[in-house]
This record gives C-alpha cells, sequence and structure tokens, in this order.
C-alpha cells in the first residue's frame, strides 16, 4: 500500500462478523519508505489496530504503530501503543527500526489483546475495549491496517476464530 500527500487514516479495515471478540490475526509487514523528504518531527510507517470502529472514515481504538521519526535531521525508530486518532500520545514501545519484514500475531481476547513479533517475542498487550479512548466493546469492530506518511507492504494476512 502506497498512500501520499498527507494521508493520515489510509489504510484497509478488516471488517469481522458482529460479535466476534476472540481471534488471531497473523501477518507480515514492513515500512517501505517515507513518502517524501520528512522534516524534523514528522514521523512514518505502519499501525495495527485489533478492535477499531471506523467513525467517519477515522479508526477509533488501539493501534501498535512501527514507525519512524526524523529528529536532528537523523532517522531513528518512534513505535508505540496509541489509541486512535490520538496517534501523538501514547506508551513507547521498542521495535526494530528498520525497513525489514516482520511477522506479527495479535491475539485478541474479549477487551485484551497479545502482540508478538517473529513467531513469538513478545511486544505488548493491553486493553482493546472498554474504557476511554476506545470501543465499548469489540462486538462491532475490525483490525485497521493504517498507512501514514509513506509506504508499508503487508502480505500473508489471516484471521482465525478462536
Amino acid at each position: 500500500m502506497r498512500f501520499d500527500n498527507a494521508y493520515t487514516w489510509a489504510g484497509l479495515f478488516l471488517d469481522l462478523p458482529k460479535g466476534v471478540c476472540r481471534y488471531r490475526v497473523d501477518l507480515e509487514a514492513r515500512m517501505v519508505e517515507p513518502s517524501r523528504a520528512m522534516t524534523d518531527g514528522e514521523g512514518w510507517g505502519y499501525g495495527l489496530g485489533p478492535c477499531n470502529l471506523l467513525t467517519n472514515g477515522r479508526p477509533f481504538g488501539y493501534s501498535l504503530q512501527h514507525a519512524m521519526i526524523r529528529l536532528d535531521g537523523v532517522e531513528s525508530g518512534n513505535s508505540g501503543v496509541f489509541r486512535n486518532p490520538s496517534v501523538n500520545d501514547g506508551q513507547s514501545v521498542g521495535l526494530p527500526a528498520d525497513y525489514g519484514w516482520h511477522q506479527w500475531t495479535l491475539k485478541v481476547d474479549g477487551d485484551q489483546v497479545t502482540i508478538t513479533r517473529e513467531f513469538g517475542v513478545a511486544v505488548t498487550g493491553g486493553r482493546v475495549s472498554g474504557a476511554s479512548g476506545l470501543p465499548a466493546t469489540c462486538d462491532d469492530a475490525g483490525v485497521f491496517l493504517r498507512v501514514f506518511n509513506g509506504a508499508a507492504a503487508f502480505r500473508d494476512i489471516g484471521v482465525t476464530g478462536l
């Protein structure tokens, strides 16, 4: 997927059947490049959003972002957990600051998610519904794969009920 210009909420929404609150998402993803020369303070990458709702074309809910940022003229990692649409207010997560392929597994069980990479390396987890800034439940939610300020590639996407 590639989205240039100033797209903020571009991506793919995986709509799940109503009432599905226990599932597993497996996929591979990689950042490709920023859409243009970034100025200091600008970031790019992709986000993985289990139990997200789409409201007026914008995602609402939990998101793990695998991201880069330019600071003082240098690219560095800027990954973290956020609550869409507040993508600049979250908790930092240590992920590789690279453009390589990464395997991701997101396990949603009710109001909780566990995220691993590279077939079992623990990344993070937490609440995806029933709290401030999150959907009330996952009953009518899906998975949002977000690309921002650049290009990202996704492959081998699978969703399995638990």
